[in-house]
């Protein structure tokens, strides 16, 4: 191998090793991230699940910020306006 070869090949390998460090870092932060954000939330939980019980309802609470109505909606679709215990849509009432 020519020395102008071999000076070739270590940079190869010397950009390589640096792009995989990078890569390293970057996966290893994203998953920090993702561990945090998942322990903001325990177990996916929120108010519309029952914890004592451990059922979880699967929908997520939308606020519409123009009139502060709320609705639950599922992930792959649906929405349906929150309703109260009389029957009445849920919104804030700084909107009405």
């Amino acid at each position: 191998m020519s020395p102008k070869n071999r000076i070739l090949w270590i940079r190869t390998i010397r950009w390589f090793n640096d792009y995989m460090q990078r890569i390293v870092w970057i996966v290893g932060i994203i998953s920090l991230l993702s561990i945090i954000t998942s322990m903001s939330n325990p177990l996916g939980y929120d108010e519309t699940d029952d914890r004592e019980k451990g059922i979880r309802s699967n929908m997520i609470i939308f606020t519409d910020h123009g009139t502060g109505c709320q609705y639950l909606g599922r992930a792959f679709g649906g929405l349906t306006p929150r309703l109260d215990i009389e029957g009445k849509p849920i919104c804030q009432s700084q909107f009405q």
